[in-house]
């Protein structure tokens, strides 16, 4: 497999790995898999972020402490991450950046 090739599989499998979390906390919290259009206490959706965040961050420290991944070598697959997807859907972006205006 190629690099690109390797990079598209890691992506789906982030992805996927992202959403089966969030749909495991879901279960744990709601007792099932939350719709688009349901609303859930504020209490509840932020259970489930702060959980989220915990097992996210878990993972980034154990794979820098295993010395799989350099800290600034993470940070800046990240960073390019962020990039490409803001060249390739800015209006995702612009979005953040109208409710963070709408914060200030």
């Amino acid at each position: 497999m190629n690099p690109q090739d390797n990079m598209q599989s890691a992506l789906n499998l982030l992805v996927q790995s992202f959403e089966e979390l969030q749909d495991q906390l879901e279960k744990t919290h709601i007792g099932e898999k939350i719709a688009d259009d349901q609303e859930i206490s504020e209490e509840v959706a932020e259970k489930i972020d702060d959980e989220f965040f915990t097992v996210v961050m878990s993972c980034i420290e154990n794979t820098i402490e295993q010395k799989n991944i350099e800290a600034m070598d993470l940070a800046a697959v990240i960073s390019i991450l962020a990039e490409s997807l803001e060249e390739t859907n800015p209006e995702i972006f612009e979005e953040s950046e109208l409710e963070e205006e709408k914060v200030e």
